[in-house]
């Protein structure tokens, strides 16, 4: 799984550092435990969960000052 963790970090950086976003979400299936795990491990927060083709998904975001604080600490 550190590939995967690994891609979801480049992909926050990139977003935060070079696309100048001051959020980002994300989504997983509820039952795909290793995506949800990766998501809450790059540092993400689960806001809600909802249904996406009668299927049931987390919803996580991370913020923009959640996401520097743990860079600082890293």
């Amino acid at each position: 799984m550190k590939i995967y963790t690994e891609s979801g970090k480049a992909s926050l950086d990139y977003g935060f550092e070079q696309l100048k976003q001051k959020e980002i979400y994300a989504m997983a299936d509820l039952d795909h435990k290793a995506s949800n795990a990766i998501l809450e491990k790059i540092g993400m927060r689960k806001l809600n969960v909802f249904e996406f083709d009668q299927v049931p998904h987390n919803f996580y975001e991370i913020k923009w000052l959640n996401w520097r604080n743990q860079h600082i600490k890293d």
